[in-house]
């Protein structure tokens, strides 16, 4: 396994949106479940699952493979953005915009990083 700095600009790049992302996702998720004073939603709790799924293969990404980590990776963050459009209300762009645009791009480039590898 390569070491943070071993890596190229666009697996690095790819390591921190993933890790960034799902990381305010799952702090804000838990926060809202913890000290939240509306009870949670099940569209929350879909959402915590599926950013926590994909930070799972984002770090499965850095561990084994870019590419399978950067497939699966891609295919949640596009789920993601169908269902966070289809459960907002007003503002379903930003909604898809904040919710799975950044896992896509991490996706992308995991994707890509793996392909110029090759």
């Amino acid at each position: 396994m390569k070491t943070f700095r071993e890596r190229s600009m666009l697996s690095k790049t790819a390591i921190l949106i993933g890790i960034i992302f799902g990381s305010i996702w799952a702090f804000v998720f838990i926060n809202e479940i913890l000290f939240g004073s509306e009870p949670v939603t099940l569209e929350g709790i879909i959402l915590f699952a599926m950013a926590l799924l994909i930070l799972f293969f984002v770090i499965y990404a850095i561990a084994r493979s870019e590419q399978i980590g950067g497939i699966v990776i891609i295919i949640l963050s596009i789920a993601m953005c169908i269902f966070s459009y289809s459960a907002a209300g007003r503002n379903k762009i930003l909604a898809v915009a904040i919710t799975g645009v950044p896992f896509l791009i991490s996706g992308v480039l995991f994707l890509f990083n793996s392909q110029i590898r090759q």
